[in-house]
């Protein structure tokens, strides 16, 4: 089970770090300059052509993999590593595994210039980034990882510096979006 590029963020997001992977192993290939790119997307490509062999479908929310995996209908599937957390904690038999060079998402929270209360808004971003409220965050509900120094992985998660991040482009993956959802729909939907 995997989600829909098309409809779910965390499955666009795995479809560029399928590409990004790629390119960071082209160079070894002989590949430079433009050629790096253009050969990770096309070799992303293959590989998503053979990996859809093997998906029973490509769901419309990145949290309804890992709910058919729990469920017994899939053996395996691609979620967040909270969500799949989530499920571990209320009994269900999975594993989380998180890939060599995975694509992650971090949550981001900022003040809007002009809100009408902007000292209640600083306030609230302070809280949201100390360590109480990143400890909750990675205990309690969510199971997310923390974004502070010194606070604790979620319980049955890898410490998050041992998770080994693809380097993402997150500016060419905008730039990109279109295009590749254009060619998802060609290669892979169903």
């Amino acid at each position: 089970m995997s989600s829909n590029p098309a409809t779910a963020g965390a499955g666009y997001i795995f479809l560029c770090t399928q590409i990004f992977r790629f390119e960071t192993v082209a160079p070894f290939f002989g590949f430079t300059g433009e050629q790096i790119i253009k050969e990770a997307e096309a070799a992303a490509w293959k590989w998503f052509e053979q990996f859809k062999a093997n998906v029973a479908q490509f769901t419309a929310k990145a949290t309804e993999p890992i709910t058919l995996v729990a469920q017994g209908q899939a053996v395996a599937g691609m979620s967040w590593a909270h969500d799949i957390l989530t499920w571990i904690e209320q009994g269900y038999p999975l594993k989380l595994i998180i890939p060599p060079y995975t694509g992650f998402e971090i949550g981001g929270v900022g003040v809007i210039k002009g809100a009408p209360h902007p000292q209640e808004a600083v306030a609230f971003v302070n809280f949201v980034l100390s360590k109480e409220a990143q400890t909750i965050n990675a205990t309690v509900g969510a199971k997310r990882y923390p974004v502070s120094p010194g606070v604790i992985s979620p319980t049955n998660a890898p410490a998050f510096e041992s998770v080994i991040l693809v380097p993402y482009d997150r500016t060419w993956a905008i730039n990109n979006r279109g295009r590749l959802l254009d060619e998802w729909e060609r290669r892979i939907a169903r």
